[in-house]
């Protein structure tokens, strides 16, 4: 089921024209809504008992804030129950993910999602250079079945978390044909990023090049240098060949070398283009948080009432259109403050932290696999965090969908390796628990209809 839902989450759209990116968002936001009643039909399922965590109470605690004062505050219900549902499915994969890591599924889990988003980077590419017909949104291709190369290239950032991944743990078990794929996975990841021309997601990626190998020398200090090359020649040679090809191999778009090295170049611009778009509505968002700190504007609501809170000559807005506003923000942490306000969005952030913090607590522990999981975590939570300052990750479906999936496997794979062992399935579940995975389950249900 969760397998079935990713993949519809990246390959599900109607095709047709005009292209718009309804057709692309509507079918992969209704894979989200049926993947979550899934989710949390299988959580209430009575041979399963939850465990007591911190993590679960942030969680449950901003979801009820935010089921609680939607009806109250937002202008817009329906799109308030909208975001709700999507962030209840989200939660209940990330605990369905938990669960099959904590009984050692984890590593084929990996696989499986590099598989994912390999097949992914390869038809964005196909639409790239020829293979595929344009089906993709006119002005953001390519995009393949993501309709948007800047979604892709976001879903691809996640992608070389994993790739680095498997590196090394090929490496380390000495399965020479894994390590050859994961190289060619690469490669297709790096070149699709090059062609994507989107500045965050260049961004990002550049620094994970560099810091995953660096993190990975610091967790494994003592290891011989030897042991560890061949993992780091690999990464290398996929960065050395995925660039080139994006830069010598002529695609349909007609980008150039020059235009593409421009790209790489104008990352830190912000003074005009999107760049000044992204200021303009970070600037805006501010002075919702500003007159909303603790109640926020409206769970899912940031859309509806931005209009109203913009400058002049925003280039966001667009006067007399059915939706003036953006459809969805361009930072994730802004509009989380904006729409939750402190009270709803505080137990979330702390959450994202909590997560780093037990990553870097496992670099202490002597055994590799949970080291290796440290750093995944580490990883994964700094590119959601890093991509979510330029653009919007937890709000997008597949995004969001990737990244519940891969911080429920890492965290619950760790909770395998060490700590207690998962609880007993004949162990009672307290109420509380039948009731939040019972709401989440008809929150999940409502996006599903709504997306009907």
């Amino acid at each position: 089921m969760l397998l079935a839902g990713l993949a519809s989450s990246m390959f599900a759209f109607l095709y047709g024209p005009p292209h718009r990116l309804e057709q692309f968002d509507l079918p992969k936001e209704l894979s989200l809504g049926l993947l979550g009643v899934g989710c949390s039909l299988y959580l209430l399922s009575p041979r399963r008992s939850r465990p007591h965590e911190k993590l679960n109470l942030l969680l449950v605690g901003s979801l009820a804030w935010g089921a609680v004062f939607a009806p109250v505050i937002a202008p817009n219900t329906v799109a308030s129950w909208r975001t709700l549902g999507a962030a209840a499915a989200a939660v209940s994969v990330f605990f369905v993910a938990r669960e099959l890591g904590q009984y050692r599924h984890a590593q084929a889990w990996y696989w499986a999602l590099l598989i994912l988003l390999g097949i992914m980077a390869g038809l964005v590419l196909l639409e790239a250079y020829g293979g595929l017909p344009f089906f993709s949104a006119p002005g953001r291709r390519p995009g393949a079945t993501l309709g948007n190369r800047n979604l892709a290239a976001r879903l691809t950032c996640f992608g070389l978390l994993l790739a680095w991944d498997r590196l090394i743990e090929s490496h380390r078990r000495r399965v020479h044909a894994g390590m050859t794929v994961v190289t060619v996975v690469t490669a297709l990841f790096v070149c699709l990023l090059a062609l994507s021309r989107s500045r965050s997601a260049i961004a990002v990626s550049l620094g994970l090049f560099v810091l995953l190998p660096a993190v990975t020398w610091w967790l494994s200090r003592g290891t011989p240098c030897h042991v560890r090359a061949p993992a780091l020649f690999a990464w290398a040679l996929a960065f050395a060949v995925g660039s080139s090809a994006a830069l010598t191999l002529p695609n349909r778009m007609g980008w150039t070398a020059s235009e593409l090295r421009a790209s790489v170049r104008r990352i830190g611009e912000y003074q005009s283009g999107t760049g000044r778009g992204r200021v303009i509505q970070a600037s805006t968002s501010l002075e919702m948080v500003r007159a909303h700190p603790l109640v926020g504007v409206g769970v899912g609501n940031w859309s509806v009432v931005y209009p109203a809170y913009a400058e002049a000559g925003d280039p966001s807005v667009v006067p007399g259109a059915y939706y003036p506003g953006p459809q969805i923000p361009r930072n994730d942490i802004l509009a989380l403050l904006a729409e939750w306000g402190l009270i709803g969005s505080v137990p979330v952030l702390w959450g994202f932290v909590s997560l780093a913090q037990e990553g870097f607590r496992r670099r202490l522990t002597p055994d590799p696999r949970v080291r290796r999981g440290g750093a995944l975590l580490v990883g994964c939570v700094f590119t959601t965090v890093l991509l979510g300052v330029f653009d919007s990750v937890l709000r997008v479906a597949p995004t969001v969908l990737i990244c519940a999936t891969l911080l429920g496997l890492v965290f619950g794979e760790a909770a395998s390796h060490e700590g207690p062992a998962p609880l007993s399935p004949q162990q009672k579940r307290p109420w509380i628990w039948q009731v939040f995975w019972g709401a989440s389950l008809g929150l999940s249900l409502l996006l599903t209809l709504t997306g009907c």
